[in-house]
């Protein structure tokens, strides 16, 4: 189960939408590189040291150049966008000092907001990638699209892309589940239960237990009750606490010099060594086991009724609490693996209000999945 954060990069508010990029920690990032590329030509311009290679110079002067960009623009760079849903318009602005582009155009072209699930890779200098994700929000029409922002937690993005289509007053489009769900900009906050009534559409016929389930269900009054055990050990699990294992080997054997070399100096030794373990070791360890006792310990208690749905997470030490009433109940689905390059990763069960999203039962069978899922449904809209 997860509760996450509120995203702070929009601004939404007397029927516009405004985003902000640049500034803050960019800028922070960015004057590190602006100096260390002025520095050195104004240490040349004052005569503090001198190069006798013309070609020192060229080599000189392109990093000092590269360093010069990429700090300015890390720290000068801007970007705005604002929509006005009372004028319907929208426009585009980037600058670094001065502005290099400035746009705009009429919000009539889009028909609707979206908030789609993409999975991205970056490429290291070593050849190999990182893959992570993100949540675009855009506005889309026939023959054109605008992005707004694009979140990397999925509360956030669904929650600002409501936000969006409320005051633009456009239908929202959220792909971030296995299916496109469509709701019109009035019907936004239009909890399940509502939109059941609503549309008559019912979840379906109650299916029997798949084979083999691991959930155990029971009926306690108004209640119906579904006890989600742990994953229990597994090869993923494996995997997390092998490499923090051999990330240790490595750290020994790659510092056996330096801890021979700090043995002649009693002073240092003890310090080196602490620091060593503390740093080194123990830390990398601990994020390999946390995983691995999460999987193994890590179980749920879903109670659902007419009036609330409530999850209770255990872990070994700790609980976790979230609680959606039902008429703030607004989609209840399964939600898309979050990288699809990763097979051993599989979706969890979303349960989604306003104020809050809770996810669990990522690591049950497809098919059992599917089965809570439903007796969720059955008992909340009925």
């Amino acid at each position: 189960m997860e509760i996450k954060g509120i995203s702070d990069r929009m601004k939404v508010e007397g029927g516009r939408v405004e985003v902000r990029g640049g500034g803050g920690c960019l800028t922070i990032v960015g004057i590190p590189f602006l100096l260390m590329g002025c520095i050195p030509i104004v240490a040349l311009i004052l005569g503090e040291f001198s190069i006798d290679a013309a070609f020192e110079y060229v080599l000189v002067g392109l990093l000092c150049l590269i360093f010069v960009a990429v700090g300015g623009a890390l720290t000068f760079a801007r970007y705005s966008l604002e929509i006005d849903g009372n004028s319907r318009t929208y426009r585009k602005r980037f600058s670094v000092l001065v502005a290099i582009s400035d746009s705009g155009g009429s919000l009539e072209k889009f028909d609707k907001v979206s908030v789609i699930h993409r999975v991205r890779q970056r490429t290291s200098g070593e050849g190999g990638s990182r893959t992570y994700t993100d949540y675009p929000i855009r506005l889309e029409g026939p023959a054109e699209t605008l992005d707004i922002s694009s979140p990397n937690i999925l509360e956030n993005a669904q929650r600002d892309a409501e936000r969006v289509a409320k005051t633009l007053r456009l239908p929202l489009a959220d792909r971030t589940g296995p299916v496109e769900i469509v709701r019109e900009a009035e019907r936004l906050d239009e909890s399940l239960r509502q939109r059941r009534r609503r549309t008559g559409a019912a979840p379906g016929e109650l299916p029997s237990p798949p084979e083999g389930m691991k959930t155990r269900f029971r009926i306690e009054g108004a209640e119906v009750v579904l006890e989600i055990p742990p994953a229990g050990f597994s090869l993923r699990a494996f995997c997390h606490f092998s490499v923090a294992l051999l990330f240790t080997a490595f750290v020994l054997i790659a510092c056996l010099a330096f801890i021979r070399e700090l043995a002649q100096r009693q002073e240092l030794f003890g310090i080196a060594i602490v620091a060593l373990v503390l740093i080194g070791i123990l830390l990398r360890i601990l994020r390999g086991v946390q995983p691995v006792l999460r999987t193994v310990t890590e179980r749920y208690t879903v109670r659902v009724s007419g009036e609330r749905l409530h999850v209770t997470t255990r872990g070994l030490l700790l609980s976790r609490v979230a609680e959606i009433p039902v008429d703030e109940l607004e989609e209840l689905h399964i939600a898309k693996p979050k990288h699809d390059d990763h097979p051993a990763e599989t979706a969890p069960i979303v349960a989604r209000s306003d104020r809050t999203m809770i996810e669990f039962g990522r690591h049950l069978p497809t098919e059992e999945k599917n089965w809570i899922e439903t007796v969720l449904e059955h008992v909340l809209t009925e």
